[in-house]
């Protein structure tokens, strides 16, 4: 049910949470990462070669492009997720 939830609230939403051009440089990081999917938990994943620092500022730079709104609701979703996992 909060899948269904979330869903229909990310789509109703006038623009999308992570805008088009932050989107182009998600994925131009994508290869660096293990994890490229989840590219914006940037905090929580390592570089290939594990240079860990250097991959956080990278992510920081990109996040630093959302609105702050954004970051918020991305926040947010991250941590509903959690906890939905966690059940």
């Amino acid at each position: 049910m909060a899948a269904v939830l979330l869903k229909s609230f990310l789509r109703e939403l006038p623009e999308s949470i992570i805008p088009s051009s932050v989107q182009e440089k998600l994925y131009s990081l994508k290869s660096i990462f293990i994890f490229p999917s989840m590219i914006f938990c940037l905090t929580f994943y390592i570089k290939k070669d594990g240079s860990n620092k250097e991959a956080i500022q990278m992510s920081q730079e990109v996040i630093d492009l959302l609105a702050d709104e954004n970051k918020l609701v991305l926040a947010y979703i991250i941590k509903l997720l959690k906890k939905v996992n966690e059940i």
